[in-house]
């Protein structure tokens, strides 16, 4: 669940590392309980990021607070300012997140994956495009998701799920027992789309 909360924001950290580090971005993020990993609809919460160098608990080279209030889908919009002296050649980044004072997780930005598929991506995929059966296989298994245009979906074991895509390709997931996750998705073409998009596994392929 803490991978899922971070996966957009990992994947925009990333693209920013090999393309001049803007000083601010906009970034939209489902906010998920600490504690019961359930989405955190039409409530206030305290919001702070840090960016830690080496290690989990490395050292802070970076870091912004916010004060928010999600909306149903327990979506926020952040504008993350980032500082001059950022020296983005230190070596190994970690993003670490408290919501409401408790620390939800500091994964690794994994930049590397996501430069070799950069040069491959045509755009963010829209809400029509997405619509239909995903499949991607590897090693003799086959993963799938299906969206429905009512914004519906089955996930690979046939559970169901609402689903909602913003502007910018990430989708917000929210599954029958309330805990949500979050998807970017890459658009490589109509047919073709990265999930993530940190591995090349995570392509996936649109069923006629």
């Amino acid at each position: 669940m803490k991978k899922l909360l971070f996966t957009t924001l990992l994947t925009l950290l990333t693209t920013m590392l090999y393309a001049q580090v803007p000083n601010e971005m906009n970034y939209s993020v489902m906010l998920l309980n600490p504690t019961t990993g359930k989405v955190m609809a039409n409530e206030t919460a305290k919001i702070r990021l840090e960016l830690r160098v080496g290690s989990t608990n490395g050292d802070a080279v970076w870091g912004q607070d916010f004060e928010v209030t999600t909306d149903k889908s327990g979506m926020v919009q952040l504008t993350l300012k980032f500082t001059d002296d950022i020296d983005w050649s230190l070596g190994n980044f970690f993003l670490a997140m408290k919501v409401n004072d408790k620390e939800v997780g500091a994964p690794q930005i994994l930049s590397v994956p996501y430069a070799f598929q950069a040069d491959r991506l045509s755009g963010v995929i829209t809400n029509k495009e997405l619509i239909g059966t995903w499949i991607s296989s590897r090693n003799d298994t086959t993963w799938k998701i299906t969206f429905y245009k009512d914004g519906t979906g089955l996930d690979n074991e046939s559970n169901p799920f609402k689903w909602v895509l913003d502007p910018s390709g990430q989708v917000a997931i929210l599954k029958e027992n309330g805990r949500g996750e979050m998807l970017f998705v890459f658009r490589i073409s109509n047919k073709q789309v990265i999930f993530d998009g940190f591995v090349k596994e995570n392509i996936y392929t649109k069923s006629e």
